[in-house]
């Protein structure tokens, strides 16, 4: 499928998901090609899904330092990298950089993690191809369907090769860009590869093998960050069930896999998909977990209650590591409680969950909600159930931290609840900047909050990664008002001093007034 193509074919097949929109360029184009064939019928996702080998129409070849790999690629037209090539070793840096890129995800993927390395792209040949060419800003890269190597069964393997851009710059609309782009691309799509060549292809379970391939992006190159882009999509809909997907959302699902790695390690992820082979993704997780003690409906909850505790609300040695960077989850509800009772309705599918808000004053209760049928999840029955929460004061009580919470629903087995005081945005002081991660478009700005002890002006200054001062400017003493808590607080619309706007990357602030110093960090993702 060529890019603009696939452009136009992805942008009408996630039209299909109301409220969400298409974002390029795509994450990979394996997944949203097959999330359009699921929408429209398998006969439109063929194209995707048989596309043949890359090697024909290359004008040069070069096999990669460990010798898995054979890079293909152009010398002119539209799909010709930048041909520098520095050393002298007669190929353009950037091949060597495409090749060390996949190197690295090899040793880290096969080597280190022990999944199975996939078959090579062609019959007969030693090599895993990947194709170097102008993606056209549709997609960061995808894992192509070539021949069937186990056939006649619900998950057939297959070989495979992989395209990745000529140059991931940011002209073309990438978030990520340069050879941080390119390495995160390389061990995504390389773990697609793995799955669809040494396990198997669920074609209903597209959400596992993208949920996988992000988190190993995370594992590979560690210091890329890349999935930041895609967690607004995955925080913004909890309500989604965790294996569905709409294009985005299953990117950003990628934290799952930090959780499990964060409290059992990384091999259970490959444990499971160990199982891949002879069962659904669902109910091989599910095994892979009973191995360390657990289960996925024991896990599932907790992962909710993680996915609570982010941005200001992240409590530090609790959770993801990174919390403090990951956005806010979505309240569905966020309603004043009049004593003394009320009651929230709702419903929700198998394996969604549902985030409460009942506020008095500064007071605040929030209620992580998650429906749990899992055996529904398993037999593909989606059909909503409803709820009703209710949350009663004791007798003479106005506040909403010692309120009786009780759940019922038609099958109240199918829901678990849990309640926390004082953990959202309204009873909640903002520690930390907020949004964070922040997405600047020139409009949009994130608040930086200050003590109520700052008077005159406020110093702001702000830093790159490399201690590089990007920013400095005085701030009048009369500082905004903050949007979400009430505090004190000054805005960045995140340009530097230039006026542009800055990279991707996390930026160090220190606000000072009369001596006294704040400091902090905010992520920029764009």
């Amino acid at each position: 499928m060529t890019p603009s193509a696939a452009r136009e074919y992805f942008a009408h097949a996630l039209s299909a998901f109301p409220g969400d929109t298409v974002l390029f360029p795509l994450k990979c184009g394996f997944g949203a090609a097959l999330v359009a064939a699921a929408v429209h019928g398998s006969d439109l996702g063929a194209a995707a899904l048989r596309s043949g080998n890359p090697a024909l129409a290359a004008q040069r070849t070069f096999i990669s330092p460990s010798g898995h790999f054979r890079i293909l690629f152009d010398t002119e037209g539209v799909d010709a990298p930048a041909l520098t090539d520095a050393d002298w070793n007669g190929v353009p840096d950037y091949i060597d950089t495409v090749a060390l890129s996949f190197d690295r995800a090899w040793r880290v993927e096969i080597d280190s993690l022990g999944y199975i390395a996939p078959p090579a792209s062609t019959a007969g040949s030693p090599y895993y191809d990947v194709r170097v060419r102008d993606l056209a800003g549709t997609m960061y890269g995808q894992t192509l369907f070539g021949d069937s190597l186990r056939a006649g069964v619900p998950n057939p393997t297959y070989r495979t090769s992989i395209e990745v851009d000529n140059n991931y710059s940011e002209w073309k609309g990438f978030r990520t860009v340069g050879v941080a782009a390119l390495e995160v691309t390389a061990a995504h799509e390389f773990h697609h590869a793995i799955q669809l060549g040494s396990y198997g292809f669920w074609s209903d379970d597209i959400y596992f093998y993208e949920l996988t391939s992000t988190w190993m992006e995370d594992v590979v190159f560690p210091g890329v960050n890349d999935f930041f882009n895609y967690l607004p999509s995955f925080f913004s809909r909890p309500e989604l069930p965790f294996t569905a997907s709409n294009g985005y959302a299953e990117y950003g699902r990628c934290v799952f896999g930090k959780f499990i790695e964060q409290r059992f390690g990384a091999g259970v992820m490959r444990s499971a998909w160990g199982n891949i082979p002879s069962e659904r993704p669902l109910k091989a997780l599910g095994d892979a977990l009973s191995t360390v003690g657990t289960s996925f409906v024991r896990e599932m909850t907790e992962f909710w209650i993680w996915n609570l505790f982010t941005g200001y609300r992240a409590q530090p040695g609790r959770y993801y590591a990174e919390a403090a960077l990951f956005p806010l989850v979505k309240f569905e509800h966020a309603n004043p409680f009049v004593p003394p009772s009320a009651v929230m309705r709702g419903t929700g599918q198998p394996l969604s969950s549902h985030f409460l808000n009942s506020f008095s004053g500064s007071d605040t209760l929030s209620v992580v909600l998650c429906n749990v049928d899992e055996a529904a999840a398993e037999a593909d029955r989606y059909a909503a159930q409803e709820f009703e929460l209710s949350l009663k004061a004791p007798d003479g009580s106005s506040g909403v931290g010692n309120l009786s919470v009780s759940l019922t629903s038609g099958d109240r087995r199918a829901w678990w609840d849990r309640s926390f005081a004082g953990a959202s945005p309204a009873g909640s002081p903002l520690a930390s900047p907020y949004p964070n991660p922040f997405h600047p478009d020139g409009h949009r700005t994130v608040l930086i909050p200050l003590p109520s002890t700052f008077s005159g002006n406020v110093e702001l200054s702000l830093y790159d990664a490399s201690l590089e001062l990007v920013l400095r400017r005085s701030v009048s003493a009369d500082v905004r008002k903050g949007l979400y808590t009430g505090l004190n607080g000054v805005a960045w619309d995140g340009k530097d001093d230039k006026g542009k706007i800055v990279s991707t990357g996390v930026y160090w602030y220190i606000a000072e007034s009369v001596g006294v110093v704040q400091r902090g960090k905010i992520a920029v993702v764009r």
